[in-house]
């Protein structure tokens, strides 16, 4: 299996990330995912129990965004 495509991804979402921590003013480490989703207009919701497998998931609707975590990422 070739690495090409991984770095292709990595580039890529590197190159989209870094405008958006531009404009939000993050600088380092201590990057709050929800923060940066609730100031983007994304709704992040805890995933229910009964969805094994993932840790996390996108989801799009039409123009709308959203996302499911572990309801361990959300309780801070």
């Amino acid at each position: 299996m070739s690495g090409k495509p991984r770095l292709a991804r990595k580039s890529l979402a590197e190159g989209s990330a870094s405008p958006v921590l531009r404009e939000m003013k993050i600088e380092g480490l201590g990057v709050d995912p929800v923060d940066i989703a609730a100031r983007k207009g994304i709704v992040v919701q805890p995933k229910p129990d009964s969805v094994d497998g993932v840790s996390g998931m996108l989801v799009k609707a039409g123009d709308q965004f959203g996302t499911y975590t572990g309801r361990r990422r959300l309780q801070r």
